[in-house]
Formats: C-alpha cells, structure tokens, sequence
C-alpha cells in the first residue's frame, strides 16, 4: 500500500492536510467481486448487486462485517432495533435478502422505504437473535453501532 499526504490551500487561505492511499487488487478475489458487482450497460458504471446464492455467501462473520459497515442503531438507540443501509440495492434484491436472513438465521428482518431507496430493518423482536449472531464479530471501535 502507498500512502502519501498532501497539503492544500483554501480559496480562504487555510491550509487542509489530506492523506490519500491506494490498495492492491488480487486476482483471488475477482470472482467474489464479480459476483457483487456489474456494469450497468445503461450507465456504463459498475453497480452493487445481491447475488443469487447470497445464502450461501453469507455467515454470521460476513453479516457482522456489513452491519460494521452499513449498520446503525435504529431511533438513535432508543429501541434495540437496527437498520442496514441497502438503499444501492433493488427491492427484489431487499426481499432476496430478508428470505435468506429468515431461512438461514431465523431472523425475521423488513424492509423501509427511505429516500427513494430500500433499507433493511431488524425489530426489537429479533435484537437477541442478532445480538448472539453477530455481536462477538463486532470489533470495540464499531460496537457504537449496536443498539444497547
């Protein structure tokens, strides 16, 4: 990885430091990322995309890692509810998701309208379930996320 910093000057004269980095490709991963990714022919611009054996790409650690990424608690932590935001995502690919969270995990999510766009919802009625699922997957940096 190459990391390099950069100093810039506002139009107010104030300086910003920047840091910019690159990282490596792997041809071990292109399969997995040719399965989460294609190009939008209309757009000719790479679109995230569910695929189709989802159910046998996710486990309890690869859920964790999206909620780590694309989670929050719900109402700003006032109920154990929590939200993954999918708003990229279709609403055929939002019900593909919730079958396989019910069919593999037992875990009864929903979908909200939102902006447009569909997020995935986990109920307090599911929280334990998750909570057991992926809470030990969840680094402490991210665990803010969590509802508690």
């Amino acid at each position: 990885m190459h990391i390099r910093e950069n100093h810039e000057i506002s139009k107010t004269g104030k300086i910003y430091k920047k840091w910019y980095f690159n990282t490596l490709s792997f041809e071990q991963f292109a399969e997995l990322g040719n399965a989460f990714y294609k190009l939008d022919d209309e757009k000719l611009k790479w679109r995230k995309v569910i695929p189709i054996d989802i159910k046998d790409l996710i486990s309890d650690l690869s859920l964790a890692y999206w909620f780590m990424d694309d989670g929050s608690n719900k109402w700003k932590n006032k109920v154990l509810a929590m939200r993954i935001c999918t708003e990229s995502f279709s609403e055929l690919e939002i019900n593909m998701l919730i079958a396989v969270l019910k069919e593999k995990f037992n875990i009864n999510a929903n979908k909200s309208f939102h902006n447009n766009n569909w997020r995935l919802y986990i109920g307090v009625e599911n929280y334990d379930k998750m909570k057991e699922l992926i809470y030990p997957h969840i680094i402490p940096s991210m665990r803010y996320k969590f509802p508690v």
